[in-house]
């Protein structure tokens, strides 16, 4: 559909992939955040069966002239996360993915790594397990160990 060499430099080709992006979310049921706070599309959806646990992918769209588009600079990826929140509206980084998702090759391609991403921190997120004390979910640490996400061990 979109086969041809993504250059950030035509504003024709950073309108079709924000295009290709929003589509993408649409279809795997991801849903737009509100844009308080952030110049840029982020898309959230719950993990089942993970209660507070949700995947967020931020996009790289922004508002542009009369409608959206990806940021013109390159510097910047498209990322995808698993975050927790608590209770209290506390949000924990659960996951992130182990790479981003650079705007390079062809459009079609960018957006089939996004959604690969978003498949892989999807399985990380559903694997963290949950703390034995408090139910909350796991996640590990820079060490390797397994960690609550609540910090139930500090209350």
């Amino acid at each position: 559909m979109h086969g041809y060499e993504y250059d950030p430099t035509y504003q024709e080709h950073r309108e079709i992939l924000a295009q290709a992006i929003f589509s993408k979310m649409e279809a795997t049921g991801f849903q737009l955040l509100p844009w308080k706070g952030s110049n840029e599309a982020v898309f959230f959806r719950p993990v089942d069966g993970m209660t507070g646990v949700q995947i967020l992918v931020y996009t790289s769209v922004v508002g542009g002239s009369g409608g959206i588009e990806v940021r013109r600079a390159g510097t910047d990826a498209i990322r995808v996360c698993a975050v927790y929140t608590n209770p209290k509206g506390q949000e924990r980084g659960l996951v992130k993915a182990d790479s981003r998702v650079n705007r390079t090759g062809h459009i079609d391609d960018i957006v089939n790594r996004m959604y690969l991403r978003m498949r892989e921190t999807w399985k990380a997120a559903k694997c963290t397990g949950l703390c034995k004390k408090c139910g909350a979910p796991l996640f590990i640490s820079k060490k390797g160990n397994a960690v609550c996400a609540d910090t139930c061990w500090v209350k």
